[in-house]
């Protein structure tokens, strides 16, 4: 097992500092060469160089993590073999790489087999739930070697099986150009594929497909690349993450003989988006609803934390009370808190639930435990907030240390304007000064800003010919 190779690597990604969610967590990532020993062709971007799969494989997650272009959150760390870890689940991503007819690549044994398979079902710490690990396996051949259900050759792979995936034909035509399939990790991307056919990574590409028939796992697989002919089966597979597994993704091609070059989109873009295909958006209800009776018409702050490391783009809130789900609100991006209004309709069998989506449409949500509502309940602290009769607002934290938001909720829309007010009176700062339609707003402030110190202040809401002061307590 190799590290030297990816020490300059993890140096780099430590002083990349904290990301957008406050955090960075750790992804642990395995190449696995297993290329063979003639596994070396010419890279098709840097003439008279020599590289292996595997060498291509960890330069463009290193360009991810290097390109500020790129949002990865994780820090991400390496580790380069020649054989299979001996505890795969210590690992988050696995990449395997089985080069080409001629390499002499050994490939995967019916035991490695195994175990790659028992890696997918493999569930891990909170941090990475339900769909916990990704696994990319690349090669020529892999269809001939793993997805041939005839009676000439050996034992239908498990591996094949996780993609729904079946050898169509062996000896596929040679092509020079691969083009990304809509709703795949490679939509929008086309790349050349140079070199001479039978030569090299360009030696006996296999054309794969889906048994969407006989395979329960198929429905969940997509093509990724096709090579440009009508009704052409793809050259790769991929499928999600889902409860009984990690997502997977499989080549009959080497990803380095792509041509950054001559491409719409880069490896570095394509690798980016595995990535993040590979690994799931992860949110957890931070807010106790166990034995929770809240009050109808009040409004209630839940926190949550949400996380994905190559960031969550949507974020929807709902509520069942026994029946279907009952959308409360969305957006696009993430948060950690929602200040829901509690609806005026009482029930024994209330479940809050929030979901959040990735840019490959990977999906994660977390439901609460049952709770109550009733017109009678007491709320949980500063987070219940009795509603103004022309104004719905409220502040939230409060007290709060330099940020804080405030909540309106115009019964009517209409032009709105907050100041914030010191004790004597005086404005401070407008941070509304807009025309507001019915729903919802958040007003954020940042008292930093203004450099102020500890003390009371007020927001001073005016709207519609009706005002409120919302009193707030600024610690720092």
């Amino acid at each position: 097992m190799r590290k030297s190779t990816f020490i300059l690597l993890m140096l780099i990604i430590l002083v990349l500092g904290i990301n957008a969610y406050g955090e960075r967590r750790l992804c642990r990532i395995f190449i696995w060469d297993n290329a063979g020993p003639g596994g070396v062709f010419s890279d098709p971007d840097l003439s008279s160089v020599d590289v292996r799969p595997a060498d291509a494989i960890f330069k463009s997650l290193n360009e991810i993590n290097t390109y500020t272009i790129y949002s990865l959150y994780d820090s991400l760390e390496i580790v380069l073999g020649g054989e299979l870890p001996l505890f795969p689940e210590d690992f988050d991503l696995i990449f395997v790489t089985l080069g080409w007819p001629g390499t002499d690549s050994r490939g995967i044994s019916e035991y490695e087999d195994s175990i790659l398979f028992d890696f997918l079902r493999y569930t891990r710490a909170a941090d990475r739930t339900e769909a916990p690990c990704g696994l990319y396996i690349e090669g020529n051949n892999f269809g001939y070697e793993y997805g041939d259900t005839s009676s000439y050759h050996h034992t239908y792979s498990t591996l094949m099986w996780t993609v729904g995936g079946v050898l169509w034909e062996d000896e596929g035509f040679h092509f020079t150009n691969l083009i990304g399939l809509d709703n795949s990790v490679a939509e929008g991307m086309v790349f050349s594929y140079p070199g001479e056919p039978g030569y090299g990574p360009h030696t006996s590409c296999d054309i794969i497909g889906i048994n969407d028939e006989a395979i329960p796992t198929a429905d969940f697989a997509q093509y990724v690349f096709n090579a440009g002919i009508t009704k052409d089966p793809a050259r790769g597979m991929q499928r999600r993450g889902y409860a009984g597994g990690g997502a997977v993704i499989l080549y009959a091609f080497v990803f380095g003989n792509l041509s950054d070059s001559m491409s719409t989109g880069s490896k570095a873009n394509l690798m980016f988006s595995m990535v993040d295909f590979l690994l799931p958006p992860n949110v957890t209800l931070a807010t106790s609803f166990s034995g929770l009776v809240m009050n109808v018409d009040s409004s209630y702050n839940i926190q949550y934390n949400a996380y994905d490391n190559c960031g969550i783009v949507l974020t929807i809130y709902e509520y069942s009370m026994g029946g279907s789900w009952i959308y409360i609100d969305g957006f696009t991006g993430w948060d950690s808190s929602f200040v829901w209004t509690i609806p005026a309709t009482p029930s024994n069998n209330v479940m809050f639930r929030v979901s959040v989506w990735d840019s490959s449409q990977n999906w994660a949500a977390d439901t609460s435990e049952h709770f109550r509502i009733d017109t009678t309940a007491v709320g949980i602290g500063e987070s219940l907030i009795k509603p103004d009769k022309h104004i719905n607002a409220f502040v939230y934290p409060n007290p709060f240390n330099a940020r804080t938001s405030i909540f309106v909720e115009p019964e009517t829309p209409g032009y709105a304007e907050i100041r914030i007010l010191n004790v004597r009176g005086e404005c401070l700062q407008v941070v509304c000064d807009q025309y507001l339609e019915t729903g919802k707003h958040r007003i954020p402030w940042d008292s930093s800003l203004k450099d102020l110190p500890s003390g009371i202040y007020f927001a001073n809401i005016r709207q519609n010919g009706h005002q409120q002061n919302m009193k707030m307590l600024l610690l720092r």
